[in-house]
């Protein structure tokens, strides 16, 4: 049975229109635009990923009226923190693997390593870390490290795997050291609610 609801209290929901739903989307990505100033690749030896990857992650965004550089790491890790910091990670083991790939030598991957490090060490401390986070750019400097390499290098001197290995095999135990310390906080705050 359709009943009809003529109460004056009950509207009658419509959707936009297609050229309404165009024009919002339109006003978003002008938005989006106006905050989003990616930096421009430098090498062309580099896929056209990994720096959206790293503008995504680190520098994207420029907060209007100021010189003032964010990504999602510093956003993430303001409102969950921990997360910028995986986030910040995940980029930094990506940003490794096409340095690897690319001919980096161990000293450069040990660069990359401790910037790394810094970044998930320093930026996982509440507030602290958050306002670290907006002024360091980690990955942002590991990638200027792998472009000032790629312009000087005349033959590579690849990392040898076993180097690799320790660098992969440093970054995640950090990650999981991150992860773990996390889930400790969140038992120890749960059982501390339950009393």
């Amino acid at each position: 049975m359709n009943r009809q609801f003529n109460t004056p209290w009950v509207r009658r929901l419509s959707l936009p229109s297609a050229e309404g739903r165009r024009s919002a989307w339109a006003g978003v990505r002008r938005a989006v635009a106006s905050l989003w100033r990616p930096r421009r690749a430098v090498d062309a030896a580099l896929p056209s990923w990994v720096h959206l990857l790293v503008g995504i992650s680190d520098d994207g965004l420029q907060v209007p009226g100021t010189r003032v550089r964010l990504g999602l790491d510093a956003l993430l890790g303001t409102l969950l923190p921990g997360a910028g910091d995986a986030l910040g990670g995940v980029t930094a083991a990506m940003l490794m693997y096409v340095a690897w790939k690319r001919g980096a030598p161990a000293n450069l991957l040990y660069q990359m390593l401790g910037n790394a490090a810094l970044d998930i060490g320093l930026g996982s401390i509440p507030i602290v870390g958050d306002v670290f986070d907006v002024g360091f750019h980690a990955n942002r400097r590991n990638l200027d490290l792998l472009e000032a390499f790629l312009k000087r290098r005349a033959k590579p001197a690849r990392a040898s795997r076993l180097n690799t290995l320790l660098v992969f095999g440093a970054l995640g135990a950090l990650m999981l050291l991150l992860v773990t310390g996390l889930v400790a906080l969140v038992v120890f705050g749960w059982h501390a609610f339950r009393r």
